[in-house]
């Protein structure tokens, strides 16, 4: 039986994320979480590989930006939801997904794909490796302090969500993400 690779419609987002759920083992309510996606993905951006309506393999990506060295912005494709059902595997389709995606990504000038995987092994005959194998943070408490003053005496707190302290995350983690090669 010949298998589509193609972009998801709208009324095909349960599908979707239902064979996303199956290949993560996972059993989400998936009508509400396509409910809650269709209003914020971009579904050009969301490709599965359909066996007649039946979706049998996924590969999503969102428009990204990753900071280069010079502190540089480069446009980019960051990858997620990439499955193929256990019924379905050795018949090339992540193959076919990954293509697709790929010159779609070049399309829009995107020259990076990001991928966010659990198992990035399996993923290195398309191209991707891992960024990092580690991370740590030191913080120096006694001589942090605020850029813009000095250090306030008193406590930390947590702020509640709210569109003014997300608004307020966001300008942080930008000013600070356009300074550092690797962020996205």
């Amino acid at each position: 039986m010949p298998i589509d690779v193609r972009p998801v419609r709208a009324d095909e987002l349960v599908g979707f994320i239902d064979a996303i759920s199956t290949g993560f083992l996972d059993r989400p309510n998936v009508q509400g979480i396509a409910d809650e996606v269709v209003k914020h993905w971009d579904l050009s951006r969301a490709w599965a590989s359909f066996e007649d309506d039946r979706i049998v393999g996924t590969f999503r990506s969102w428009a990204g930006r990753l900071t280069v060295p010079g502190c540089r912005e480069l446009p980019a494709a960051a990858v997620t939801g990439v499955t193929v059902l256990p019924t379905h595997r050795r018949h090339r389709l992540l193959s076919r997904m990954a293509a697709a995606q790929h010159a779609a990504a070049r399309e829009r000038g995107e020259v990076i794909a990001m991928l966010f995987a659990s198992e990035f092994p399996i993923y290195g005959r398309f191209g991707y490796g891992p960024a990092t194998t580690s991370a740590a943070w030191n913080v120096q408490v006694r001589t942090t302090q605020f850029v813009d003053g000095p250090l306030v005496p008193g406590r930390v707190e947590i702020a509640p969500a709210s569109d003014e302290t997300v608004e307020l995350a966001r300008d942080v983690y930008e000013q600070w993400r356009l300074r550092q090669p690797g962020e996205i």
